[in-house]
């Protein structure tokens, strides 16, 4: 993490940038993930409850990052806006990367958790909103907002192009 004396001015728009420094891959193991997911969680809820700020914009992929918003929303009464990049614990369980149920159970009590904190969610397709809204919130607090492009932008014909003097055919 970097002191808050250092991140001053690092950011845009009078927006405070804080790095944690955790190493973290995607070849890492479960148990390696989880770990840092927690302590970055952990790290961030000193700051929730520390730092000057308006509102919470939490976004996951992992479902940990919304533990520190969570926090801002119910001890400091802080607007909470969550975004979702994936459900939980549909995804991993569907995936078969998490088998455990102690540990699906602890996730989907994080998701429940983090659905009913948020003032306003979003979701990255219509499938994560209604997913969402199976677990009983209400389809007027949340909001797609697709991942992707719109594809009508990318449909108009084009000529191949390739550089001449290389040798290669088309």
């Amino acid at each position: 993490m970097l002191p808050l004396s250092e991140a001053n001015g690092r950011g845009v728009d009078g927006i405070k940038v804080v790095e944690f420094d955790l190493a973290y891959a995607n070849d890492d193991g479960f148990i390696k993930r989880s770990l840092l997911f927690l302590v970055f969680a952990f790290r961030s809820i000193g700051l929730a409850l520390t730092e000057r700020y308006d509102l919470v914009f939490a976004t996951t992929t992992p479902l940990t990052a919304g533990i520190p918003g969570i926090f801002a929303r119910w001890l400091r009464r802080k607007p909470l806006y969550s975004k979702f990049r994936d459900l939980w614990p549909e995804l991993p369980k569907a995936m078969g990367v998490i088998r455990n149920p102690i540990v699906l159970g602890m996730m989907s009590v994080l998701e429940w958790l983090s659905y009913r904190s948020a003032h306003r969610l979003i979701g990255l397709s219509p499938g994560i909103v209604d997913g969402i809204s199976r677990r009983g919130v209400p389809k007027d607090l949340i909001t797609m907002i697709p991942n992707g492009c719109d594809l009508k932008i990318f449909d108009a014909p084009s000529i191949a192009w390739r550089p001449k003097g290389l040798g290669i055919r088309t």
